[in-house]
């Protein structure tokens, strides 16, 4: 019994951590999708091209849209968006960055560990 009170905490840790860091993937990956369907939607060959806030629109309306599957918490904050190369001609390259600061506590309140680091997706396709 000694050594499961022992052993215990730092399992706990781990696993915390652990969960903790397969959400950040995870949000890394919807971010990647997001960022992908803007620039697809940026390149795709248009009358008019997409500008900057265009895109911008289109990947807040994708992790937005209640079929994604976002959590609350990402979806009620406005994660960073650049794009570059809106509006190019044939062959040059569109890339958009989402960034979003991403902040899990263990145990709690302040917590016994904090981990906030900065996710970011980006995807660049080029220009049809």
């Amino acid at each position: 019994m000694v050594e499961f009170v022992i052993v215990l905490p730092a399992f706990l840790m781990v696993f915390f951590a652990l969960m903790a860091f397969s959400l950040a993937i995870y949000y890394k990956t919807l971010f990647t999708f997001a960022a992908r369907e803007g620039a697809r939607q940026g390149t795709v060959l248009k009358e008019t091209k997409p500008t900057e806030n265009d895109i911008k629109t289109i990947v807040q309306n994708y992790i937005k849209n209640p079929n994604n599957v976002f959590p609350p918490e990402i979806t009620n904050t406005n994660p960073t968006i650049s794009v570059d190369g809106e509006g190019g001609t044939f062959g040059q390259q569109l890339t958009v960055t989402v960034s979003y600061n991403f902040s899990k506590t263990l145990w709690g309140g302040d917590g016994i560990w904090k981990w906030t680091p900065t996710i970011q997706a980006k995807a660049s396709m080029y220009h049809e």
